[in-house]
């Protein structure tokens, strides 16, 4: 497992092919292996594809702080630097769209293009409690009880793994992104998530919009391409990026929530490709 030691912190990558330079960034509660085992070899016949567990996910470190946007888009600006990338085409899912978007309103120059899939913008969106209060009752009566600590920020998973379960019975395909069950049956990433939200400073930090408003959205001239699913809970964040960003391109996909990337990762890099082909 390939390691580099950036910002005071030890982070977790890989890449596969060959070709320009093209980056996936997870969301919250997944780490890279959302992209490496199905979209990223899709992709790797054209590109040069780099993976990374974001600060506090998978296996890289947890830090006491850090967990604002800006500060995870640094994080990524820095692994660029460490493996000599210079520009690279960005692609963030949920809030790795965040963190890519903050990518691009930092440092222009270090995209080709801007790629979000089903994105989360705390400054577009704010979480609710009501909804989530809602949702705590959903998890009980799904048999799923054991995840309503997690933070509201986690909501997005939430809701497709109760969907899942209330529609087919089961939700194996999103359990998996939980990982192996110890010994006490207890799952690694749930975890790592009571960690991060008992143990640092990420609970305040995820929803911060700071260096992520309107004016540095607006601002983004990056050839940019909007992805998402039709019964997803962020569409109002794809509707006010419509309204800052003309020029951005959107699609939406109909029958699919908000982890489609996992569940049909063919059509997410069909319609990447279709848009990458133009630039």
């Amino acid at each position: 497992m390939p390691r580099v030691r950036i910002n005071g912190i030890s982070v977790h990558y890989q890449q596969i092919g060959q070709g320009p330079d093209l980056v996936l960034v997870h969301g919250l509660f997944c780490n890279l292996a959302f992209w490496y085992l199905t979209v990223a070899p899709m992709l790797a016949k054209r590109f040069r594809v780099t993976v990374y567990d974001l600060r506090g996910h998978g296996h890289t470190e947890c830090m006491p702080t850090g967990y604002r946007a800006i500060d995870l888009a640094d994080d990524l600006i820095a692994l660029l630097d460490h493996l000599g990338i210079a520009r690279a085409h960005l692609v963030g899912h949920s809030f790795g769209g965040a963190v890519t978007l903050a990518c691009a309103a930092r440092h222009p120059h270090r995209g080709a293009t801007l790629s979000l899939v089903d994105a989360w913008v705390p400054s577009l969106q704010q979480i609710g409690k009501a909804f989530w209060q809602a949702q705590r009752g959903r998890l009980a009566a799904a048999g799923l009880k054991e995840y309503d600590q997690l933070p509201r920020v986690a909501y997005g998973f939430i809701e497709e793994l109760i969907e899942h379960r209330e529609r087919d019975g089961a939700a194996a395909p999103l359990m998996s992104l939980l990982g192996p069950p110890d010994i006490a049956g207890d799952s690694r990433r749930l975890k790592k998530w009571r960690q991060l939200v008992e143990q640092t400073s990420a609970t305040c930090d995820l929803p911060d919009g700071t260096g992520l408003g309107r004016t540095e959205i607006a601002a983004i001239a990056m050839p940019s391409f909007a992805l998402f699913g039709r019964r997803s809970r962020f569409l109002p964040t794809l509707l006010a990026l419509e309204t800052l960003m003309p020029s951005l391109t959107s699609r939406t996909i109909a029958n699919a929530g908000h982890l489609f990337p996992l569940l049909q990762p063919m059509l997410l890099v069909e319609h990447i490709d279709g848009f990458l082909a133009d630039h």
